[in-house]
């Protein structure tokens, strides 16, 4: 097909271009996702980027470049996801224990003698153990 100038293409290569086609059924660059379409399957998913990216690498494995490779792509995705899972857990349960040092706070019957980080020291167990079981 001679594409030096738009007007030079006949029009049986105009009709010959495949303009229905979709961007979930093409790849540009290499042949590694012809088998399964990643961005369809995690879409239909709904996860989070480090999941999606697992996925997606988990299913090309092997195709672009080596096996392990591949492997090693998910295993860092995966473990990115539970370290940012971590901290989200971390910012819940420091909510959780300001929450729970204004309620000391402002209880009546007893003072309020110790400042928020002395609170939470001395009852680290007791919060843990809470929160544990209010959000697993």
């Amino acid at each position: 097909m001679n594409m030096a100038r738009i007007n030079d293409i006949t029009p049986q290569e105009w009709n010959s271009l495949n303009w229905e086609k979709k961007a979930t059924d093409k790849q540009v660059g290499g042949v590694h996702y012809l088998k399964t379409n990643p961005a369809k399957f995690i879409q239909g998913l709904s996860l989070s980027w480090c999941r999606s990216n697992a996925i997606k690498y988990i299913l090309r494995a092997g195709t672009k470049g080596p096996v392990r490779e591949d492997i090693e792509k998910a295993i860092h995705y995966l473990e990115l996801e539970l370290e940012i899972n971590e901290g989200d857990k971390n910012i819940e349960f420091n909510k959780f224990t300001r929450k729970r040092f204004e309620e000391y706070s402002k209880c009546e019957d007893q003072e309020a003698e110790l400042d928020y980080s002395q609170y939470v020291q001395s009852n680290l167990e007791d919060l843990k153990n809470e929160f544990t079981s209010l959000h697993g």
